[in-house]
């Protein structure tokens, strides 16, 4: 089990907080906004899962063992949905290169849940089988995860602040184990059963990690690592839109 591995925050045009084990460096917005599906590390590597219209100037696209490709071959890579590209900028310009998609929550982004309900500690089951008039937040935590017990308080405020948004948690422990841990203090959410199960069945393998579900069902937004305070009611906003 992994605290914060590196995985990537999807935004569309938005940057979140920061990952403690996120790569370093500078992100251009510029290079986010006119594509519909993006996948953003808060560092200078950036993950795109849609085919490119054109190859950008001064920009290579290569293969996975890192050969030029012509647009066609890249973009047919990218359309069996086996592959995304990583884009990175370099002094030299643009470069896009052909990556194998791992086991993750991202790849889940613009669909369906995994699951069809979720059961809380207080026996609420939280069905996802019908359009529901609220946003789902979920927030994939640990009870030895400093960083996701540090930003609780963030967590409470927000959901404080959107009462039309159902705030769930789902930890990556046994039911005991989080049962303790609540004689600490109140959660900011409500805790999910069976966490192990539920963290298994969304392909969580880093910590903090968020996801925002639309009133479809489907997963709009997946955050890895610490949120920003301003953004999260940002994206909110535009999903009730």
């Amino acid at each position: 089990m992994k605290h914060l591995t590196p995985v990537y925050a999807l935004v569309v045009s938005l940057l979140f907080g920061t990952t403690c084990m996120a790569q370093t460096g500078s992100q251009s917005a510029s290079a986010t906004s006119a594509r519909k599906e993006i996948v953003v590390s808060v560092g200078s590597v950036v993950m795109i899962s849609s085919p490119l219209g054109e190859v950008p100037k001064k920009g290579k696209l290569l293969s996975e063992q890192g050969d030029e490709i012509p647009l066609r071959r890249f973009n047919d890579s990218i359309a069996t949905s086996k592959y995304m590209a990583r884009w990175e900028r370099s002094s030299g310009g643009e470069i896009y290169r052909l990556v194998k998609k791992e086991k993750t929550p991202f790849n889940y982004i613009g669909k369906t849940l995994p699951v069809t309900s979720l059961k809380t500690f207080d026996g609420e089951d939280v069905s996802f089988q019908k359009k529901k008039n609220k946003l789902t937040y979920i927030n994939f935590w640990t009870t030895t995860c400093k960083p996701c017990i540090d930003e609780f308080k963030l967590i409470d405020s927000l959901r404080r602040q959107n009462p039309k948004v159902e705030f769930l948690g789902i930890a990556y422990e046994d039911n005991e184990v989080v049962s303790q841990f609540a004689k600490k203090g109140p959660f900011p959410f409500k805790p999910v059963l069976d966490g192990k199960q539920a963290n298994d069945m969304f392909e969580v393998d880093g910590y903090p990690m968020h996801i925002i579900i639309d009133r479809n069902n489907r997963i709009r937004y997946v955050v890895a690592g610490l949120l920003d305070d301003k953004k999260l009611p940002e994206l909110f906003r535009q999903l009730r839109m």
